[in-house]
């Protein structure tokens, strides 16, 4: 069906065509940001035919080349596989199904449906114009000629198609009575029993008004509730002027957007009073040719073309320019009156809007600066001197026609008006006075850029060097930096409701608090240190001008002491993408002003902005966000499985977005990989993310995102994904590192020890070898000469009478060389023999009692466990432990009977020589006799065998010593070694 086929009836009201003029104020119309995408955006194929939006908050666009997904910075084709392999080729019809599923239609014929696990198609005998799922979940796919039902589940028709009468106009749609309609280029039918039955004659538009509620647009452009008889909405006078409708929708305000075919988009609003707008290729759209019209979940409007995308986005911000009824685009100040109008000075007159026509004086005049004091009188400096007016008439002012280049004008408390000259100076005139010149150096010789009046009768002006000179009662007096402000030149002042004094400044913002100024700047977290104006309103806020849009925060938490060094100030800026196309300006000595229904106005490089507090609507719809990619070492990663990484790979780069539709290029993220970070990253605005040599291990990478007016979306998405380890990163093969250390370990440690024991073993050769010729020299010599000397002393006794003085001496030196002899075969013994068992460590100590002068008391042998051989050094310690206990117990006991004890245990060795003699002081125990070393010799022994040593005495209970050594250092065959 060709295009001139469709109605052409007119859906545009008197002023359609031509703009109104600005006749009021109060009365401005919503404006509209227009943003279009072609292929140098991006977008595969510029014939987009629909639009629509799944839950995931994706836009998908139907075009000549197949499905597009947008998320407001990105276009990505999407080619799903069909049952049988084909392409869906020209998509024409997106409709999104109630359960969140994406239906299209194709112009072959083919009707589809995306769903988790892949794609269902069915095929029709005619290209598809138009989709709608019904309410029990069945399709209703028309065609230029039929109308088809088809099953939800199968896509498979349930009955015959129904054939219509004429072309197909728009629908279906499922009216409030439950049944289905249609309309045609002859008029609006519904479905009755496979059929169709005609309700209205003539050219109609199906649509789904505001409120969600089923509506026809007809011809007069009358609104009509579907399926209700005589319900009507009202009319508008609609003439013909040869456009044909092509696209309807009701937006969420209650507005009709009409797309034509060649003239572009009609805003229609509700308000019957307002105008219609109209939106064409001259302001922005791609192509006047539309195809279909959306509007999404944020309530941004979508334009579909034949050469691209388009967005249609609701201002926060009104411009007004030339094309607005505006004198000049050069507006130099502003000055607002409290009967509502609004004064502006331009470089072409003087500019009043207010509750009537437009009023514009002293056209071609360049107005400078603008004042309006206490008595509602307007004073403006221009190129044609200072001039005055009061209720819209101006009054004379010849004295003061020589002052023609006034950039700052103020009024104090006293009614006397002051003033700035660019070429003369500052001036100062009471009522009905000539002009006085200020001659105080503080403001002399300084070049004002500032100047306004506040309470207590004070003036301030406002310095290129930073300076702030308060005048009050003739005396002046100047700030500097050292008083606290922030030595940047000075652009504005302004006094606040609660006469406050605010300094915008190259440097940031001053305020002045207790005795000193207090600055904030981009630290504090402000937008930036350079702020071109400040104008406080009666509701808290400050608005902050700067080149690059418009700042309002909450007063009292900017000057809050915790607010200083904090970036969190509550704050909301307006920019480009709200709406301000020029950037703000300072000309003149008011760039801004709040009007008296508390609106901001403002100048901009081209005409004026206009800021309405109550019309500023914050998106609270927080993006959804999505992980679209993962490269790993710079190849991309299939996420549609469970994600392995091959070991070693060494750089991992994320890719995601968050879908705003809104402001896309104002979504803010922070990201974290779970068990490598610690805390979330600040993102930025950035839509990546990059990791590098990231150890083994799972991991999961989450991404949160906020919209343009800061709301989050914490749940965000995440992905998980495992970084398989290389042979040598895996834990059996740690594990077996760490064995094999705890092996060489051993191994070294037992070599050590096999080491040691031959040493020791070396030594105790050579020790025996050394008792052994110890052994022999004592024999061969002193044993032997001293049994000589015994010999001779017992010749000598024999033959001395008894009663020779003599004899006495005698015998006591053959007594001693008895003992001594004696004693020597003792320690001969035990040079000679070293026992290895605990045997022969009894015979030991057997042959030491054995060989002990008579008479001695009685020493009784036991051994109790198995028997295991000692460590020869061992052995040799003990034997010499042994020994000595038993020859001190022979020596001290007396009569009374010694027993000598060795006790084996799996643990511990232990020899015990107790007497029941007399016993030993607890001091004697410690510290043993004077002069005397055989107790500590004794501990010495134990200590060298790992061994323990101890004494059990009391006076006259005995003495118990006891030796004690552990398994492993005792036995040779110890399990413990």
């Amino acid at each position: 069906m060709k295009w001139s086929d469709r109605f052409s009836w007119v859906v545009t009201s008197l002023g359609l065509l031509v703009i109104c003029p600005l006749m009021r104020a109060e009365q401005i119309t919503a404006q509209y940001a227009v943003t279009s995408w072609g292929h140098k955006d991006g977008l595969p194929s510029t014939f987009v035919f629909s639009i629509a939006q799944t839950s995931d908050g994706f836009l998908w666009l139907g075009t000549d080349d197949g499905l597009v997904r947008f998320d407001g910075l990105q276009f990505t084709q999407w080619r799903p596989a069909l049952p049988k392999g084909e392409l869906p080729g020209q998509v024409r019809v997106l409709h999104v199904s109630p359960h969140g599923e994406l239906l299209f239609g194709t112009g072959t014929g083919l009707v589809g449906i995306m769903r988790k696990n892949g794609v269902e198609a069915t095929q029709l005998d005619a290209a598809v114009d138009s989709i709608q799922v019904a309410a029990d979940g069945s399709a209703w796919v028309a065609t230029n000629a039929a109308l088809w039902h088809l099953d939800a589940a199968t896509l498979e028709p349930t009955e015959p198609p129904i054939q219509l009468r004429a072309g197909w106009a728009s629908g279906p749609l499922q009216g409030g009575d439950g049944r289905e309609w249609i309309a045609t280029q002859t008029g609006l039918f519904y479905v009755d029993a496979g059929r169709i039955v005609q309700v209205a004659h003539g050219r109609t538009w199906l649509l789904t008004a505001s409120g969600g509620h089923p509506a026809w647009l007809d011809q007069n452009g009358g609104l009509h509730w579907l399926g209700i008889s005589g319900a009507s909405t009202g009319t508008r006078a609609f003439v013909h002027f040869g456009a044909a409708i092509s696209a309807v929708i009701a937006d969420s305000n209650g507005c009709l957007w009409i797309g034509t075919a060649g003239d572009g988009v009609l805003r229609v609003p509700s308000d019957p009073h307002a105008p219609v707008q109209h939106y064409t290729r001259n302001d922005g759209l791609s192509s006047d040719f539309v195809r279909s019209i959306f509007e999404d979940r944020e309530h941004n409007i979508w334009v579909a073309t034949e050469d691209g995308l388009n967005s249609l986005r609701r201002n926060q911000v009104l411009v007004l320019t030339r094309r607005d009824g505006l004198i000049s685009n050069h507006v130099n100040s502003i000055a607002a009156e409290n009967d509502g109008s609004v004064w502006l000075a331009t470089a072409d007159g003087l500019q009043r809007l207010a509750g009537g026509p437009t009023a514009t004086y002293r056209s071609g005049v360049r107005i400078l600066s603008l004042l309006m004091d206490g008595d509602h009188q307007l004073w403006a400096g221009s190129s044609a001197g200072l001039l005055r007016w009061e209720n819209g008439r101006e009054l004379p002012t010849g004295k003061n026609a020589g002052f023609t280049a006034v950039t700052a004008l103020a009024a104090d408390a006293t009614g006397a008006l002051w003033f700035v000259d660019a070429d003369k100076g500052v001036f100062r005139e009471d009522p009905a006075h000539e002009p006085a010149a200020v001659s105080d150096p503080a403001v002399q010789h300084g070049r004002i850029t500032a100047v306004a009046s506040g309470p207590g009768n004070a003036l301030w002006f406002g310095l290129a060097n930073g300076n702030v000179v308060e005048e009050r009662q003739g005396r002046f007096h100047t700030y500097s930096a050292d008083d606290g402000l922030s030595g940047g030149a000075v652009h504005g002042l302004v006094v606040g409701p609660d006469g406050e004094l605010w300094v915008a400044t190259e440097r940031g913002l001053c305020f002045w608090q207790d005795t000193r100024f207090t600055c904030r700047d981009s630290s504090s977290g402000l937008p930036g240190n350079r702020i071109l104006w400040a104008q406080p309103d009666t509701r808290g806020s400050l608005w902050l001008g700067y080149s690059i849009g418009v700042a309002r925060l909450n007063a009292r938490e900017l000057k809050q002491p915790a607010s200083d060094g904090s970036a969190n100030l509550d704050l909301k800026f307006f920019d480009e993408a709200d709406g301000i196309a020029d950037s703000p300006d300072q000309a003149g000595n008011a760039p801004a002003a709040l009007a008296q229904d508390g609106r901001l106005w403002l100048t901009t490089s081209q005409g004026v902005a206009v800021l309405d507090p109550r019309e500023i609507q914050s998106n609270l719809i927080p993006p959804s966000v999505h992980i679209l990619g993962l490269d790993a070492d710079g190849r991309a990663v299939n996420l549609t499985h469970s994600v392995t990484l091959d070991p070693l790979t060494r750089s991992l780069q994320f890719y995601f977005t968050g879908v705003c539709l809104t402001v896309p290029r104002k979504v803010q993220f922070r990201y974290k990989l779970e068990r490598f970070d610690h805390d979330w990253r600040d993102g930025g605005f950035s839509r990546e993310a990059t990791y590098t040599n990231l150890p083994p291990g799972h991991y999961t990478f989450r991404v949160r995102a906020a919209n343009n007016d800061g709301v989050w979306n914490n749940a965000g998405a995440e992905l998980s994904f495992y970084l398989a380890p290389a042979w040598f990163q895996t834990l059996w093969f740690r594990l077996l590192c760490v064995a094999g250390v705890l092996l060489a370990a051993v191994y070294f440690f037992r070599l050590r020890l096999r080491s040691a024991r031959r040493i020791l073993r070396l030594r105790f050769e050579e020790r025996m070898e050394e008792r052994t010729r110890i052994a022999q020299d004592l024999h061969d010599h002193l044993i032997q000469e001293m049994t000589g000397i015994s010999m001779q002393l017992e010749a000598a006794d024999e033959l001395t009478s008894s009663t020779a003085d003599a004899k006495n001496p005698l015998q006591r030196a053959l007594t001693l060389s008895r003992a001594a002899i004696a004693g020597g075969r003792l320690t001969l013994q035990s040079l000679r023999h070293r026992p290895i068992t605990g045997s022969a460590l009894l015979d030991a100590l057997r042959r030491t009692a054995d060989a002990y002068p008579h008479p001695r008391a009685s020493v009784e042998y036991d051994i109790q466990g198995a028997e295991r051989l000692f460590r020869p050094e061992v052995a040799e310690e003990l034997c010499d432990l042994g020994q000595e206990a038993l020859r001190n117990a022979l020596k001290h006991a007396g009569d009374v009977a010694i027993r000598a004890q060795l006790r084996y245990s799996s643990s511990l060795f232990e020899m015990l020589v107790r007497d029941e003699g007399p016993g030993m002081t607890e001091d004697l125990q410690h510290t043993g006799k004077p002069g005397h070393y055989g107790l500590a010799g004794m501990r010495e022994r134990a200590a060298r065998i790992g061994g323990e040593f101890s004494i059990i005495s009391a006076p006259g209970k005995g003495t118990s010593v006891l030796v004690s050594v552990p398994a492993a250092r005792a036995y040779q065959d110890s399990r413990s070694e």
